[in-house]
């Protein structure tokens, strides 16, 4: 455990700092803010002081400071403090002691002056000498001998030792005491503008850091992590080759709980020759320490950027994003955590869920297309393997929510399936989805009605997913449960008017129809509109005693369909309707019923059945000119009336006035049925025996309208008709008194403008327009 040590100066400024933060000289010296966790660290930092290319300055005075260091019990303590002079005023020290040049007299000269020093220079003079490769003659090789800057002769220095080789000089210098940093420096600096190799020699070493003096610190520092030492183990080896041998000392950097640590030095005996001379700096080594720092510097940088990698995928069922992948793998070493990565793949493979799937596929396919790989192609190969599983069982998984889609009759499966853009995928579906019509065929669903939901959804994604066949089988599937449906909804329906047809009235049925909401009232409309289609094209006995029960149920308003439907677009069913007898219904009101009925509601007489309705009348007078035959009776009224509506139609009239005339038409059709009788000749529409009956008729139920009969009967046509009934009384002059003389009379003339419409060829008619 180190002491804990009071700084004096306690907090600094580093100016090289982007953040110019004020920080903890004890922090500092605990090496926080670095990856470098080594003592040496500190050593460096002092030389960049000396060569200037670091300035720390005090927290408080703002003046420079230097790193010393004083000593502990077994170990020396690194600070900060001032330099000399420049600390006045500062709270944090006060500055006294020697100077560097004093102390720098006392203990360089001091160690220089001893006979020890002269020994070893001497030795290593005499082995250079004694070299064969190369061969040094006498005058390469100088002892204490001044060496002068070139280009600056007062500048000088005195080496130990100089050896001039063929191809580098070498400046030997012995350090068998302590000696300052500026020494060091300003000796390495002078050399290398001289372009001299240095080579300080220590007569003992100890790879125990708290055993090291400063001046080997600083010296193993600035040769890049290399001390070389004449012990006398290299001093045995020198003299068995007749050459230099030195141990090397030099640390041995590596990586210890995620930081760079320098607690270890290795020992190696080595000659001139194992040595590295460097040009660019004059640096002799025999490993380049500083360089496998570096290499571990980056090895731990990609260690560090695999575990944040690590961790940016550890949590498979997060959401992870592209960007932020990317940016991870941005000069990832991806040999390294290659296993850690396939092993997260096959968690997510045996996971299996759908956001741990669509992580791996991300995964997977931004590193097949990193170039990270570009160098590491045994990888692909393997990637690209874990991509299409990965894309396999994804694919499977958007199969099946789709499937679940169409189960469920959600109407997102149609977005999904959109979302199927290759021919695999399109293909697998159409698969999946036969088998799903084969499990609708053999009902595995339950109940029923699910079959038949499954089925309208899976038609409505298309032909594409979809054969001939299949296409077909479903609709059948539909077909056939729309007709089951349709026959219970009917069967249910037809059963509940039938009981109110025969436990109830048409006020009763009312009530309960106006109590239905809207859906059921359209499905009782349908089952009548099928009832009356069947009424009136297909009557069976059974109608006949409901006939009238459909016909009040026709008129009443409160129940309305459009009966148009019930003759549809086929132009021949009005005349088939026509043509048809209906039993019970002798004076035809039901059939008056109905048409009115029809024509309110908007019907319009085709050209084609204009056509067929004058022609079948022109060859139904010819038949009542032949023999008045009372068989064809009942169509001539309901052929008359079509032509009447037909009349009223085609007289181009507002659609207001045509509902009105369509009215007049239907309340007093057994009015203008006498006329029409009249005019034809011919009785319709009642059982009156001749027509002095129907003028009669007349004036006992119709006096106010007697005008238009009058009228009709002196027209050209109505004087061929006889008046005088049995007792040879002339009615019609009777129903001319009458209108004088009976004071229930008052002329009416609301049908004075219908009956010049449904009559245009009488002239006795065109008084009333």
């Amino acid at each position: 455990m180190k002491e804990k040590h009071d700084y004096t100066v306690k907090t600094y400024f580093d100016t090289t700092d982007e953040e110019h933060k004020l920080r903890e000289n004890e922090d500092f010296f605990a090496n926080k803010y670095d990856i470098y966790d080594g003592e040496n660290h500190f050593f460096e930092e002092r030389r960049k002081i000396e060569d200037g290319k670091k300035v720390y300055i005090c927290g408080f005075c703002k003046h420079r400071l230097k790193i010393c260091g004083g000593h502990g019990v077994k170990k020396q303590t690194l600070h900060f403090r001032h330099y000399k002079g420049e600390n006045k005023g500062c709270i944090y020290e006060d500055e006294n002691g020697p100077t560097k040049e004093e102390v720098l007299c006392i203990k360089y000269n001091g160690a220089k002056e001893s006979k020890r020093h002269e020994d070893y220079k001497n030795f290593i003079a005499e082995k250079l000498l004694a070299m064969t490769t190369p061969k040094l003659s006498e005058d390469k090789v100088l002892v204490e001998k001044i060496y002068r800057d070139k280009s600056v002769p007062r500048e000088w220095r005195k080496p130990d030792v100089l050896a001039m080789f063929p191809d580098k000089t070498i400046a030997f210098e012995l350090q068998l005491s302590t000696t300052f940093l500026s020494v060091i420096a300003a000796r390495e600096t002078f050399y290398q503008k001289q372009q001299i190799f240095i080579l300080w020699i220590f007569d003992s070493f100890s790879a125990e850091s708290e055993q090291q003096l400063f001046a080997q610190k600083d010296i193993l520092v600035s040769n890049v992590y290399n001390v070389f030492v004449l012990d006398e183990e290299a001093m045995e080896r020198s003299k068995q080759e007749n050459t230099i041998y030195l141990k090397c000392y030099y640390v041995d950097f590596y990586i210890r709980n995620g930081k760079i640590v320098d607690d270890k030095m290795i020992s190696q005996l080595v000659s001139l020759s194992d040595l590295t001379f460097r040009e660019e700096d004059y640096k002799i080594f025999y490993i380049d320490a500083i360089e496998k720092r570096r290499q571990l510097e980056i090895e731990l940088r990609k260690m560090q950027k695999a575990e944040c990698f690590m961790e940016k995928i550890n949590d498979i069922y997060s959401f992870w994003s592209e960007a932020t992948l990317i940016s991870g793998l941005e000069t990832l070493d991806i040999a390294p955590i290659y296993l850690k990565i396939k092993d997260k793949l096959d968690e997510i493979i045996e996971d299996g869920s759908t956001t741990s799937i669509r992580n791996g596929i991300l995964l997977t396919r931004l590193l097949i297309q990193s170039s990270l790989l570009d160098s590491d192609e045994c990888f692909h190969p393997e990637l690209k393997r874990y991509h299409d599983k990965l894309k396999e069982i994804a694919l499977d998984q958007r199969i099946d929510k789709i499937l679940f889609l169409l189960e469920e009759e959600s109407p997102k499966v149609y977005y999904e399936i959109d979302l199927l853009d290759d021919e695999k995928a399109q293909d697998l579906l159409k698969i999946r989805i036969q088998g799903l019509i084969d499990k609708i065929q053999k009902s595995d669903y339950y109940p029923h009605k699910k079959n038949i939901a499954i089925a309208r959804s899976i038609l409505k994604i298309g032909n594409l997913y979809l054969s001939n066949d299949n296409w077909e089988r479903l609709n059948a599937i539909i077909i056939q449960e729309n007709e089951r449906v349709e026959q219970e909804k009917t069967a249910k329906y037809e059963a509940i008017i039938d009981d109110f047809i025969v436990n109830g009235t048409i006020e009763k049925f009312i009530i309960y129809y106006h109590r239905l909401d809207l859906s059921t009232q359209q499905e009782i409309t349908k089952v009548l509109l099928n009832r009356y289609k069947r009424l009136f094209f297909h009557p069976v006995e059974r109608d006949a005693s409901t006939l009238y029960f459909y016909l009040n149920l026709l008129k009443n308003s409160y129940v309305w369909f459009d009966i148009r439907l019930v003759f549809g677009n086929n132009e021949s069913s009005l005349l088939s309707f026509t043509n048809l007898e209906h039993e019970k219904d002798s004076r035809q009101t039901f059939f008056t019923e109905v048409v009115y009925c029809l024509f309110k509601a908007g019907y319009d007489l085709s050209i084609v059945e204009e056509e067929a309705i004058i022609i079948r009348l022109k060859e139904l007078y010819e038949m009542i000119k032949k023999g008045n035959p009372q068989i064809i009776k009942n169509e001539v009224l309901k052929y008359s009336l079509l032509l009447y509506y037909l009349r009223i139609q085609k007289k181009n009239q507002d659609f207001n006035i045509m509902l009105l005339h369509y009215k007049l038409l239907h309340d007093h059709w057994t009015f203008v049925s006498r006329i029409a009788s009249v005019l034809m000749n011919f009785i319709i529409d009642c059982d009156l025996p001749n027509m002095a009956a129907i003028a009669d008729n007349v004036k006992s139920f119709h006096l106010n309208y007697s005008h238009l009969f009058i009228l009709a009967a002196e027209s050209e046509n109505g004087r061929k008709n006889l008046y005088k009934g049995k007792k040879g009384n002339d009615n019609l002059m009777k129903l001319k008194e009458a209108m004088i003389t009976n004071p229930k009379y008052q002329r009416k003339e609301d049908l004075d403008k219908l009956i010049p419409i449904l009559f245009p060829n009488v002239d006795a008619f065109k008084v009333l327009e």
